[in-house]
C-alpha cells in the first residue's frame, strides 16, 4: 500500500509518504503476517526516513468478514538536520483489524505504538492511528 498526508497548523506543515509491502503465510487457524515499510517525514527542516518490519499473526476465527491482527515491529531510524545526522531504533508493536470489503480488498484500521531507542531527548512513545484500503494480490 501507499500511503501520505500533510498536516498544516499555524504555518507549519509536516509532510509525510510511506510504502507498505506485505504477504500472508497461511497457518491453520490464521494467517502469520511478514510486512516492511518505507516511510519518510519532512516538517520545515528536519527529514526522518523510517525504515520498518513486521511479524504478526491475523485471526481467521469465525471465517467472517472481520479479521483482527496483532504485530511486533521494530526498525531503523534516520534523522537529518542539515549537516546534523542521527540514527535511533523504533521498537514496538500493532493491534488492528482487517473488514474484508472483496475478495481483493480490505479496509484496515490499526493502532501503532512504537518505543524510540537511542533518543538524546529520551526514550519517546509515539501512537498512531490509521485508516486504509489494502490490495489483496495472489
Amino acid at each position: 500500500g501507499v500511503a501520505g498526508s500533510v498536516v498544516t497548523v499555524e504555518r507549519s506543515s509536516q509532510w509525510n509518504w510511506a510504502m507498505r509491502v506485505g504477504r500472508f503465510l497461511s497457518s491453520s487457524p490464521g494467517l502469520w503476517t511478514a510486512e516492511v515499510e518505507t516511510a519518510w517525514t519532512h516538517l520545515r527542516d528536519d527529514d526522518v526516513l523510517d525504515a520498518t518490519a513486521a511479524w504478526g499473526w491475523t485471526s481467521r476465527s469465525g471465517q467472517g468478514p472481520l479479521w483482527p491482527y496483532a504485530a511486533a515491529i521494530g526498525g531503523v531510524r534516520h534523522e537529518w538536520l542539515g549537516s546534523f545526522r542521527e540514527t535511533r531504533y523504533p521498537v514496538g508493536g500493532a493491534l488492528g483489524v482487517r473488514v474484508l470489503i472483496t475478495d481483493g480488498a480490505d479496509l484496515r484500521v490499526e493502532w501503532r505504538g512504537l518505543q524510540v531507542l537511542d533518543d538524546p531527548g529520551g526514550t519517546p512513545f509515539e501512537q498512531r492511528v490509521s485508516v486504509g484500503v489494502s490490495m489483496l494480490l495472489g
